[in-house]
């Protein structure tokens, strides 16, 4: 079968975590008409001596055995969350994080669990979601360990004004609209770890103004979105506070929390991409990471 490039790849490990990922990326496949790509990474081991080759492909043999049984599981799963949706199995040896990067070029979407055993189990120290979630080529969307999502929340999205936040806007209210959900944009104009520093330190400066001037930068950046998704309620949020912090807070309730990822630049402080990296580790719902 012929890859899509407009399918949804999931991650499977044989992880609880993957099985979670592999609902959440079914009923995503199904709301956009395309096929679910389950892909299993088997890992081969590190060998040096030319006398261990024959025990390395007895290994490799054992793990596509069992990579076989994950997948089955995997697509009995996705045919339960949606039914008649169209399946495709794709088995690889290779590293995780290139198996999975590699499949995201033929993908609208992937989805991965954050934690498992062969090949995703570097997901829970962020060696591989780093590496898929920054660098994949489509959206990325992550969900944690013990991770259930609620269908029923809000869609919330970080927006704070360069082009991975716009590419997140775009993706968010394309959720928001195909899961008929409301939105919340949230914007915060300070970095600043003790929140406290502002009204401490005497700058003369007024804060009521500043805040409506950042809320008239977030209508303007909503405005054409409103525009193209009319039937999506949208709910500004401004807020002197981190980013993570900030959208920490609105995660809590939310279907999926989506956040641009843009490199981090060494005069301007910590970007999106540095607030996408700690969401991974700490964020309670799937969690959707947007390049430009």
């Amino acid at each position: 079968m012929t890859a899509s490039h407009d399918q949804v790849v999931v991650g499977i490990d044989g992880s609880d975590t993957s099985l979670t990922a592999t609902k959440w990326a079914a009923d995503e496949a199904r709301r956009r008409g395309t096929t679910l790509s389950l892909v299993h990474a088997c890992v081969p081991p590190a060998v040096r001596h030319p006398t261990t080759l024959a025990s390395q492909a007895d290994y490799i043999d054992a793990l596509t055995d069992h990579g076989r049984v994950w997948l089955r599981e995997a697509r009995a799963v996705a045919r339960h969350a949606a039914p008649g949706l169209p399946v495709r199995q794709d088995l690889r040896v290779g590293q995780a994080a290139a198996v999975v990067l590699e499949a995201a070029e033929r993908a609208a979407l992937v989805v991965v669990g954050s934690r498992g055993l062969g090949g995703f189990r570097a997901l829970t120290v962020g060696s591989v979601s780093t590496a898929v979630a920054h660098h994949a080529s489509c959206p990325v969307v992550v969900i944690r360990e013990g991770i259930e999502p609620n269908a029923d929340g809000p869609v919330v999205v970080g927006v704070e004004g360069s082009p991975a936040s716009d590419a997140a806007l775009a993706f968010a209210f394309a959720q928001a609209a195909r899961r008929a959900l409301p939105l919340v944009a949230v914007h915060t104009w300070s970095d600043v770890a003790y929140p406290g520093l502002w009204t401490a330190v005497p700058l003369g400066v007024d804060w009521g103004e500043v805040t409506e001037s950042e809320a008239a930068l977030l209508d303007a950046r909503l405005a054409a979105y409103r525009v193209d998704y009319p039937d999506v309620p949208v709910r500004p949020v401004v807020t002197r506070d981190r980013p993570v912090r900030a959208l920490l807070t609105h995660a809590d309730s939310a279907s999926l929390l989506v956040v641009g990822n843009r490199r981090r630049h060494a005069l301007t402080g910590p970007g999106t991409g540095s607030t996408s990296t700690a969401l991974l580790h700490l964020c309670p719902c799937p969690l959707a990471v947007v390049r430009p």
